[in-house]
């Protein structure tokens, strides 16, 4: 999207039909943060031992790991952006927007699903997600009850 373009809109058949992609590219998000989290800590003892030792060699190899880690989650973030949808949380969580009833709602889908038939609010969490009405969803079966 660029500039001045107004963002994607979904509806539930289209956002499905996405996830081929988006599924790839939300696992690989979910595996690259996973990465990332283990990093994080690993960096923050090494920094505080080269501080301690003045031994850099350590330091600029966790670094250098974090920085590729940290880039490759912006590719794939980049990748989503292409699609029209948004991660909503690095699990592997992903909102398509959509409109329901003449206002603006985000689809919720989550890593592992089949299709995209859950909605909440904007700035509402995943936790907060509702099944699509059966003639929204994109089987037009509805959602299933969660877990």
């Amino acid at each position: 999207m660029t500039d001045g373009e107004s963002p994607r809109m979904f509806t539930a058949e289209e956002a499905t039909r996405t996830l081929p992609l988006v599924g790839r590219i939300a696992g690989d998000i979910a595996e690259e943060n996973e990465r990332l989290k283990k990093l994080l800590p690993e960096l923050r003892s090494t920094r505080l031992r080269a501080r301690r030792t003045g031994d850099q060699g350590d330091l600029e190899s966790i670094r250098e790991r974090v920085a590729v880690s940290s880039a490759r989650l912006e590719s794939f973030l980049d990748e989503l952006r292409q699609v029209g949808c948004i991660l909503h949380e690095p699990t592997g969580v992903i909102d398509f927007r959509a409109m329901l009833d003449g206002r603006p709602i985000a689809l919720c889908w989550r890593l592992g699903e089949s299709e995209v038939c859950h909605w909440h609010e904007p700035g509402q969490s995943h936790g907060d997600r509702r099944p699509l009405p059966g003639v929204l969803a994109a089987s037009g079966a509805g959602c299933h009850a969660e877990d």
